[in-house]
This record gives C-alpha cells, sequence and structure tokens, in this order.
C-alpha cells in the first residue's frame, strides 16, 4: 500500500482474480510505524468487484458471460454485511463495521496493530473482487496500514489467497479527485 500522504486519502489498488468467492478475509501484516503505533486504523475499505451472471440465475436459466470494464467495478462491501473482526479488541465507537460504512469520517481501530483485519460476507453473495479502494483515517499516520492481504473462499473452502502488496510495489497511474477526499488508482508491479 502506497504511504497516506494525508488524513482521508485513498488509495484504489486493482488486481487481476477472475474467482468468484462467497467470504472474504482481509488483513493488514503491517503498520506504517510499528514502534510507535498501538493499533490499526482504517476508514474505509470498498472491495471493488462484480456479482458473476451464474449467482443471479434462477434454476434452469442459461449464464450469460458478463463484459467486464474494470473502470465500472462496484464496491461489494456493503454496510450490513456480515462482518467478524480478527478480534475485539476495538473501542466503542470504532468497531470492525465502520471499515465499510460509507462514511470516511469514522473508523475501524483494531490495538492489536499488525495483523488486524476482518472476514466479510457480502450480502451481494458470491462475488469477484478485483480491487481495494482504502481510506485513511482521522489521526495517527503511524496505524495506517502498510501492507494488505486478501483472501477468498466459497462454502466449506479453505481460504485462498486473491491479492497481497506492500509499500514501493505500487504505482499511480491514474489521479481523481473526488468531493472531498484524495484518491488515486494504482497498479501492482510486484
Amino acid at each position: 500500500i502506497p504511504r497516506f500522504d494525508n488524513r482521508f486519502q485513498s488509495h484504489q489498488l486493482d488486481f487481476p482474480n477472475d474467482t468468484p468467492y462467497r467470504t472474504y478475509r482481509l488483513t493488514f501484516p503491517s503498520v506504517r510505524d510499528p514502534g510507535v503505533a498501538v493499533a490499526m486504523q482504517i476508514a474505509e475499505v470498498e472491495m471493488l468487484g462484480w456479482v458473476p451472471a451464474s449467482s443471479l440465475l434462477e434454476p434452469g436459466e442459461d449464464p450469460i458471460d458478463p463484459v467486464i470494464d474494470l473502470g465500472a467495478l462496484e464496491d461489494i462491501s456493503q454496510p450490513g454485511d456480515r462482518m467478524v473482526p480478527t478480534t475485539n479488541n476495538s473501542p466503542v465507537g470504532e468497531e470492525v463495521w465502520l471499515a465499510i460504512d460509507n462514511i470516511p469520517q469514522t473508523k475501524y481501530l483494531n490495538f492489536d496493530g499488525a495483523g488486524s483485519g476482518f472476514i466479510l460476507e457480502p450480502q451481494a453473495g458470491e462475488t469477484v473482487i478485483q480491487g481495494l479502494r482504502l481510506t485513511s483515517a482521522n489521526d495517527a499516520p503511524g496505524r495506517d496500514p502498510a501492507s494488505y492481504r486478501l483472501e477468498g473462499a466459497s462454502e466449506g473452502q479453505d481460504f485462498e489467497i486473491i491479492a497481497s502488496g506492500e509499500l514501493g510495489k505500487l504505482r499511480v497511474v491514474q489521479a481523481e479527485y473526488p468531493q472531498d477526499w484524495l484518491s488515486e488508482k494504482l497498479e501492482d508491479t510486484g
């Protein structure tokens, strides 16, 4: 993950994946300054992807392969999705569900620091994730994630790695400036 230079700054990470999953596990193996930070924090996590046609079919219907436009990936994580934090070591008002509440001024803070994260089951059902948009929280830049690991699983299966990354392995390929926070689109050069 590139360094967040500002508070409420967003970075978009795109990666190849064509495998649909029902459940996702996102962890942040390292934080920006582990010597100072006693926690990990993130204001918003958007899991960018699409719902495969096979998930939308009624019994007996024939699947139609969708045309994928990476510029049109949607946030499949929505408020109300089932979430399980890596631990419940968060203060009241900074719990895990705030990472997907679509309000950048709130945040998920976990006092376990590096390795914190969550499991997410999207209400949309089986989905294909091909990107993440992460937004930095309001304070303490040392708590910002410095790396990520996204895994997926389907019913009764073990988690499989989808994507992971660290600072220095990404480069800016396009910049956009939405309403009230900075956003950068990044490409994994791994």
